[in-house]
This record gives C-alpha cells, sequence and structure tokens, in this order.
C-alpha cells in the first residue's frame, strides 16, 4: 500500500458528514465555550460534534466553512479536524495513516506520500480474528497486482476463472441502484450535503430508466483510481460496521462501476465516485445492497 504525501488545506466544508469525535476533556471544554459563543445548542451527540438534519456539522457556516477556524485559527479545532484527509487506525498488525479517498481532493493524491502532521494523531482502533486479517492482505494483494482491472476483481470475487464480468452483472446491479431505496439513500438529507451534490447526477441518469450498455468501458485514470481508492478503503479499515473487509471492497468496485455506467464526464465520475465511497460507510447504503450472503452471491453470480 503506497502512503501518499498531501496536506488537504481546504475542502469547502466537503468533510461535512465526516463524524467527528473529541479525544479529551480539555479540547470538550473549550468547543462548549465555542458553542456559546456562536449561539450553538448541544455541541455534542454521543462524544462526536453534533450534526443537522441535513449532515453538517453544526459548527459550519452558511458557505460551508468552520466557524471555529474562521474566529479562533485552525489550532482551536478538534484533533482530526486538522489532521483530516490524513486518517489512522491501530491494527492487530501495527499503526496505518493514510488519505481518506472519501476526501473530494484525493484523487490527486495517488502516486504521493503522506505529510505527517506534527503533532499529536487521532487514531482509531481495529482488531480483526485471523480469518478476516488473511482476507484484508489477500485483497489488498489482489488489488496492488500489476496490470489490475477492476473487472478482474469482480472476476475474482465471483469465483470465476476468466477476468470478464460475470454474466448479468451490469443488470442485476441495475436493478439494485434504482430501486427506489436505494434513491432514498442517495438523497436522504442525512447523506450530507456533499454526498448528495456528488450522487445528483447518478441518481438523475437512474431516474431516466435508459438502459445500460452491456458492455462496459472505463477512462483508464479513473479505474486506477478506483483500485486505489479501494484499497485505501481496506487498509485503512474505513468501513468498521461492514461484516468483512470483501464486503467493503465489492462495494467501492461496484459504486466504480454504476459511476462509470451512469455518467461519462472524468470530473463528475471522481466526484460521484468520491460521494459513493463516503456514503456505502452508512448501513443504509450498503445495506440496501447486500442484506445478507444470499445478496452478495446473487449480485456476483445471479
Amino acid at each position: 500500500m503506497p502512503e501518499l504525501r498531501h496536506a488537504c488545506t481546504s475542502c469547502g466544508g466537503s468533510c461535512s458528514g465526516v463524524r467527528v469525535r473529541v479525544l479529551d476533556v480539555e479540547r470538550a471544554n473549550a468547543i462548549e465555550a465555542y458553542a456559546e459563543a456562536f449561539a450553538i445548542e448541544q455541541p455534542f451527540d454521543n462524544g462526536a460534534l453534533r450534526q443537522t438534519e441535513e449532515g453538517r456539522c453544526v459548527f459550519l457556516n452558511a458557505q460551508n466553512l468552520c466557524r471555529i477556524h474562521a474566529r479562533y485559527g485552525a489550532d482551536a479545532k478538534p484533533l482530526i479536524c486538522r489532521q483530516y484527509p490524513i486518517v489512522g487506525v491501530r491494527t492487530e498488525s501495527g499503526a496505518r495513516r493514510g488519505i481518506d479517498p472519501g476526501c473530494y481532493s484525493a484523487f490527486s493524491t495517488q502516486s504521493a506520500e503522506v505529510l505527517i502532521p506534527n503533532e499529536p494523531f487521532a487514531w482509531s482502533q481495529s482488531q480483526y480474528p485471523e480469518p478476516l486479517e488473511r482476507m484484508e492482505q489477500a485483497l489488498i494483494a489482489m488489488l496492488s497486482a500489476s496490470g489490475q482491472t477492476l473487472e478482474g476483481v469482480v472476476a475474482r470475487l465471483a469465483g470465476q476463472p476468466e477476468a470478464t464480468w460475470p454474466d448479468g452483472l451490469l443488470q442485476r446491479l441495475k436493478q439494485r441502484v434504482s430501486h427506489a431505496d436505494f434513491i432514498a439513500a442517495a438523497t436522504h438529507p442525512s447523506a450530507g450535503p456533499a454526498v448528495r451534490a456528488g450522487l445528483l447526477p447518478i441518481v438523475s441518469e437512474l431516474q431516466k430508466n435508459q438502459p445500460w450498455q452491456t458492455e462496459l468501458t472505463m477512462n483508464s485514470d479513473f479505474e486506477m483510481w478506483a483500485l486505489e481508492a479501494t484499497k485505501r478503503v481496506i487498509w485503512l479499515r474505513l468501513c468498521p460496521n461492514m461484516p468483512s473487509p470483501m464486503i467493503a471492497c465489492l462495494m467501492s468496485i461496484l459504486g466504480a462501476v454504476v459511476v462509470a455506467s451512469t455518467v461519462s464526464q472524468k470530473d463528475m465520475q471522481v466526484s460521484g465516485f468520491t460521494a459513493w465511497n463516503r456514503a456505502m460507510r452508512s448501513p443504509m447504503f450498503w445495506g440496501h445492497f447486500f442484506p445478507d450472503l444470499n445478496a452478495v452471491q446473487w449480485v456476483l453470480r445471479g
């Protein structure tokens, strides 16, 4: 897994929707004081900065910029806000850091190293049992293979010897994403404004109910990014609520397929896949696709 050298200076509030936890009492007390200064009630929800029904942090202003940063400076923000989009996780095999592919600037960070913040770091914790750790290692190796393609990954996950799309995959996938439940999840206020905006072109095309092409063609830059982003999702364990890293891998790859099947402009593909990458971490979103293992088998094999 190559590390990435990039520091996001500002995303215009597009990191809204990220759950921000405050790690110490001193910082929590400061946040309470800032909330009082801005006349914000109940700044916390279960230990994290509260989000509105629209998925926005309560400290964002009308321009989606942080009010704490604007008035008190960058150092006043919670640690995770200062370090994002760099994220870190402590696992049974060691500490890992990388850039979250759910950041809308992450596409430009494919071939750089992580610039580690010169300050304390906010770590999440994740411990896999041995079978899931072996699965994770196998998935990362598969995604890192020279000349790998999205088609090859899906074929491997489906148990096919040939690196070709499983028969009927696109039709089954279209059936899933055209369902009213998916549209509702993609447009729900809790998804956050950036996610909804990124998914809007996809939803708009789905609602036209136009047939998908039987042969999928994909921009090579976008395909390389989809493979890299999927690898980061697994390596950084960004989907802790999913049953296994294989489900996370499949959800990410299928998101790239949906995007490539519905929109053709590269910038819309990148923003749509970024929005999908963030939305898929919600059980409301991925649960529509894979409520159980039978659903996984159906999508892959019919």
